[in-house]
Order: C-alpha cells, then sequence, then structure tokens
C-alpha cells in the first residue's frame, strides 16, 4: 500500500490531488484521505489495552499517520504531529457527562483547557494531548504527541517523525494512541494537526474520536466518530496550543501555513 501511495504523489500529484480539495477512501477499520498538501490515514478500532501489565479494558485503538505529498509541501526535516483532545466524564458517575477532571500525575492538564467562547469558535475542555507527569509548570515542555509517548505496548504499531527532504526523499509521520478509561469516560474528541518543527508552522488537521454510553439497553452501542479533514487548525485548536505554551513558558510562535 505503501509503495503505491508513493507512485500517485510522485506521478499523479499534479494531476489527480491538486484538482481535489480532498478524496476519501475506506477500508475496513481505515479511512485515508487525500488533499493537495498530503494524505493522512487514520485507523480507529474498539480493542482491549495491550498492555499486558494491566486488567483488561475497553479502548478504542487509533492509529493516525500523515503521509506528505513531496510535490506541494514544503521542504521540512522533522514532520511532527500536535494533538488536542476533549475528554467528557461518564454520565452515571461524579463527571456527571461534564468535562473529565485530571488527577495524580495528570492534574496540570485541568489548568489548559480552553474556555468556551462561541463569539470565538472557542470549543471548552480542549488540551495540548501530553504526559502532564513528565513536565513541570513553568518549564519547557514539549507539544509533540511523541515526545510523550513514543510508542505503546504490543500490538505496537510503529509511529514516527516524518520528512520532506526532495521529490523522491520522505516520510510520513504518526502517532498511536489507545484513549481508555471507559468506566470513567463518555466520550474523546481529537483534532490532530501536522507541524513541521524546524520552520514552527501548521499545516492541516484531522479530527477523529469515539463516544461510549455509560449505561442503556445490551449490547451498548459504541460510535467511532469518522475522520474528518480540516486544510488549517481550528480556533479551538490555536487556544489550546497558546494555553500550553504559556503554562510551561514556551515561546508562541507555532503558526498556521
Amino acid at each position: 500500500m505503501k509503495g503505491i501511495l508513493l507512485a500517485l504523489f510522485v506521478c499523479c500529484a499534479s494531476s489527480v490531488f491538486a484538482s481535489l480539495p480532498t478524496a476519501r477512501v475506506s477500508s475496513g477499520d481505515v479511512t485515508t484521505i487525500y488533499t493537495k498538501l498530503g494524505a493522512f490515514s487514520v485507523m480507529e478500532k474498539w480493542s482491549v489495552d495491550p498492555d499486558p501489565g494491566m486488567s483488561s479494558q475497553d479502548v478504542l485503538a487509533a492509529h493516525v499517520s500523515f503521509l506528505p505529498n513531496p510535490n506541494t509541501f514544503p521542504q521540512c526535516h522533522k514532520l511532527a504531529l500536535i494533538q488536542v483532545a476533549q475528554v467528557l466524564g461518564n454520565d452515571i458517575g461524579s463527571q456527571n457527562g461534564q468535562q473529565y477532571v485530571w488527577s495524580g500525575g495528570q492534574t496540570n492538564r485541568n489548568f489548559i483547557e480552553t474556555i468556551g467562547d462561541p463569539v470565538n469558535n472557542i470549543e471548552p475542555g480542549f488540551f495540548v494531548d501530553h504526559d502532564a507527569s513528565k513536565c513541570a509548570p513553568h518549564m519547557p515542555c514539549s507539544p509533540y504527541f511523541l515526545d510523550s509517548w513514543p510508542s505503546f505496548p504490543p500490538p505496537n504499531i510503529p509511529s514516527h517523525y516524518g520528512y520532506v527532504l526532495g521529490l523522491h526523499k520522505f516520510k510520513s509521520t504518526s502517532l498511536t494512541d489507545y484513549p481508555n478509561h471507559w468506566d470513567e469516560v463518555i466520550q474523546y474528541k481529537f483534532e490532530t494537526c501536522v507541524v513541521c518543527a524546524d520552520r514552527r508552522t501548521l499545516y492541516q488537521c484531522v479530527n477523529w474520536g469515539g463516544y461510549r454510553p455509560s449505561w442503556g439497553p445490551l449490547p451498548l452501542k459504541f460510535k467511532i466518530f469518522r475522520p474528518k479533514v480540516a486544510h488549517v487548525p481550528s480556533p479551538t485548536f490555536l487556544r489550546a496550543l497558546k494555553l500550553f505554551e504559556k503554562f510551561y513558558s514556551l515561546a508562541s510562535d507555532v503558526l498556521p501555513i
């Protein structure tokens, strides 16, 4: 499949992808969305926790990748992903369907969530998805997903940074995620955006996630949100990133294309 994608980008991007704002191909659990700048591929499926050290629990196993189109994507030595998330607690526990309240090592996530602002199209409760236990307030902390979670336990799907160095020298960037704790959570929503780290520039994003009801007629109907691509980061994403940078004393110079 990868070889086919590479051939399409090298040979046909100018005639096919440039003529379409987006093109979608779905196969099983994987949705691939082609744009002028590249292709997002999102795998989502309900599974069980892959970590043998944890008790079995349902997870929304996901793998998100972006393969740049070398004909149109600017040169970049480090292609990365920044992800923002909104997590809602379930409606039968103490969370009562509201924004999930983080504790323990992830407590600082509570302090960098967006506040709803309909006038400026800001949705509430979004934060930069990172391992807050590895960071401290007012100290530099990476917003790149892979700096928090470079890999997950088996079955491990490779995650890596990418690059665009020429027509025949480019590589996808990807992440693997396992949204879990569905005994406490009813919904996860994500916006995952491509960023050139050396240029400090944001490009396209893909929205995805899932919903699992806490109660109802059996079997419970789990829902996966259909991936959707946005050609620029949302105002919510940009606000969440700004709050993250302010909390960790980073320079606010990551800009959309």
